[in-house]
């Protein structure tokens, strides 16, 4: 019974930080007038956000988070870098969470990412895991017009020179239910490990993965 109130506390405060990462993104649309991690070049310097290119997965403002593999121009749904960097820089440098994510900028590491505190949020599920940002579900490298936004919840433990995330373990936070799977689950590399809610905007309805 104990260690079930303990599970259910945890899971609660979960799902209660994406919550508030999710009002966050609706704060910043409504003041800046773009997603945060996907505003266009000049509104970014305008309102003092991280430089970006401006071109697709470096802030192009078609409102799907996107990755971009710097070293072969590739634009991917689940690569952690470009615009899904951007969006925690975004967010903080607009004050509107908790800690500061402002390590990541418009170009490639220098080598693998191991310092994940400086880039995305640790969860509070605590035990290694993070939060980190995605799309999926559209029929270009999972991202394009018809692809969804999401947060993705997973034990990292580093980012590679591509923004592929090296993690071991899956987990599934179940809005409906508070509660999580016991199962974990190998993934392939490179590919988000949790997909624990659609990320809503005023564009995209929110929904629950």
């Amino acid at each position: 019974m104990g260690q079930d109130l303990i599970r259910a506390a945890e899971t609660r405060a979960q799902i209660s930080q994406i919550e508030k990462y999710n009002t966050a993104v609706n704060t910043f649309y409504g003041k800046y007038g773009g997603l945060p991690e996907d505003l266009n070049a000049s509104l970014a310097s305008q309102f003092g956000f991280v430089a970006r290119a401006g071109t697709q997965g470096r802030g192009d403002g078609n409102g799907i988070i996107e990755g971009y593999w710097y070293g072969g121009g590739n634009v991917l749904g689940w690569d952690e870098l470009g615009e899904p960097g951007f969006f925690w820089n975004d967010l903080s440098t607009a004050k509107l969470i908790e800690g500061s994510f402002t390590t990541a900028t418009d170009g490639p590491p220098s080598g693998t990412i191991t310092n994940l505190e400086t880039w995305m949020p640790p969860a509070k599920l605590g035990n290694g895991m993070y939060l980190y940002v995605y799309s999926a579900g559209g029929s270009n490298n999972f991202n394009g017009a018809d692809a969804f936004n999401y947060f993705g919840l997973s034990g990292v433990t580093s980012l590679n020179v591509n923004g592929n995330i090296a993690s071991s373990a899956l987990m599934k936070v179940s809005r409906e239910t508070g509660r999580l799977p016991a199962a974990k689950t190998q993934a392939p590399a490179g590919v988000p490990l949790a997909q624990v809610g659609r990320m809503g905007n005023p564009a995209r309805p929110f929904r629950r993965a």
